[in-house]
């Protein structure tokens, strides 16, 4: 299951609700909510770690990349 488009989310209804009984942002425009809400959870921070965890094994990858070209250029 892949991820599934903000805007198709029941939760975004519902947060739409929550956000415009707040008499400060009662007159918000659905785009606007989205937005930040998007945002919101682009910076979330990663809990569970997974993201931490595919970093460090594509830096890994990447440095393994690195010696064997090195080493092949040393060879040539």
């Amino acid at each position: 299951m892949g991820k599934k488009c903000f805007k198709e989310m029941l939760t975004r209804s519902l947060l739409i609700r929550a956000v415009r009984k707040n008499q400060a942002a009662s007159s918000a425009l659905d785009s606007e909510i989205d937005s930040y809400t998007i945002r919101w959870f682009n910076l979330a921070s990663d809990q569970g770690g997974g993201r931490k965890d595919h970093a460090k094994a594509k830096e890994a990858l990447t440095m393994a990349s690195q010696h064997s070209t090195e080493r092949q250029w040393l060879t040539s």
